[in-house]
């Protein structure tokens, strides 16, 4: 696939949607590329080189078109620029599993604000409270032809180098998503909380656990595919020698500011969703999950144990969790 010499995208008033899409092109050819805001000529339209997204009235992968506006809108699977841009290079799959927003960008571009609101079954009015002001000035900087001139090496960089910034933070995310989705499956054990029908995720701490600066990556949909009750997680604390203990959507079963005079305890959030630890003994490890569950400790068994690292306490097979390398 030929690098483009030239990307033709929709003058007036900017969108999301072909603003990502150009992102995410930026993003896989690993370089920034000529970008104007205009209709696009005949010749441009049957030349590959040339790039046109979200405007042309063609939908032309071949032929490196890709605009969706001569297309019916489907409120059961609407399709933007950028979801045509996001299949070209076979990346819809992924992305529409990681980030919510690819869905949500697809159907205000094509059914508007309304149809969005009612989506998400909230007031059109609290849907545009939910507008970032970054993006609406993103897009309204993006307007300004002047301000997608390649400047070679300039110390201010063009929007053109911010777009391909925002498009390889994007698209690095998703591959660190995955890379470490896999690592869970292969790490991460499923814990019964002391006397009671509910699990936590622990994840030892040793030499691989340490380099995993965001803790919480992936863990979401970990603890879905184990089909298990699990309120809490025990990941490696990236800013001491101990364990972070996390809480999953507020549960009510959950509040660690139960752990606010705990001896083990160093720091406790005062929403009680988070609490950090300097200890590592997993027995102690259970205690606070279960203080934290509100489970009295003196009732707990205890009698010495190690946390089962292996994946296999929970059931793992196929018909439970699917393991194997997610190809698009």
């Amino acid at each position: 696939m030929n690098t483009p010499r030239l990307i033709v995208t929709h003058g007036g008033m900017a969108h999301r949607d072909e603003f990502l899409a150009i992102c995410v092109v930026f993003a896989w050819f690993d370089t920034v590329i000529p970008v104007e805001r205009r209709d696009p000529t005949q010749e441009e339209l049957a030349d590959p080189d040339v790039w046109v997204i979200d405007v042309g009235h063609k939908y032309e992968p071949g032929l490196s078109n890709f605009d969706h506006h001569q297309m019916s809108p489907d409120p059961t699977a609407p399709v933007c620029a950028l979801s045509l841009i996001l299949a070209h290079f076979n990346l819809n799959r992924q992305w529409g599993q990681v980030y919510g927003w690819v869905e949500m960008t697809e159907r205000l571009d094509t059914l508007g604000p309304m149809h969005v609101a009612n989506w998400l079954s909230i007031s059109v009015a609290d849907f545009f409270r939910t507008l970032s002001p970054v993006e609406k000035a993103m897009l309204q900087i993006f307007e300004d032809d002047t301000a997608l001139r390649i400047i070679p090496d300039s110390m201010i960089p063009a929007m053109s180098h911010v777009m391909q910034a925002i498009g390889t933070q994007l698209k690095e995310f998703v591959e660190a998503y995955f890379e470490r989705l896999q690592w869970l499956r292969q790490h991460a054990a499923i814990q019964k909380v002391p006397n009671a029908e509910y699990h936590f995720i622990w994840i030892p701490r040793d030499d691989e656990s340490l380099v995993l600066n965001d803790p919480s990556l992936a863990m979401r949909q970990y603890r879905e595919e184990s089909g298990a009750d699990i309120p809490v997680s025990v990941t490696p604390d990236p800013r001491g020698p101990g364990y972070g203990l996390f809480r999953f959507d507020d549960d009510p079963r959950v509040d660690f500011t139960r752990l606010e005079d705990h001896v083990h305890a160093d720091f406790v959030h005062k929403g009680g969703f988070y609490a950090t630890t300097p200890a590592i003994n997993p027995l102690v490890l259970e205690e606070l999950v279960a203080v934290g569950c509100g489970i009295d400790p003196t009732l707990m068994d205890a009698s010495p144990k190690v946390m089962d690292t292996s994946p296999t306490r929970m059931d793992t097979s196929p018909a439970v969790m699917d393991t194997s390398p997610k190809t698009l």
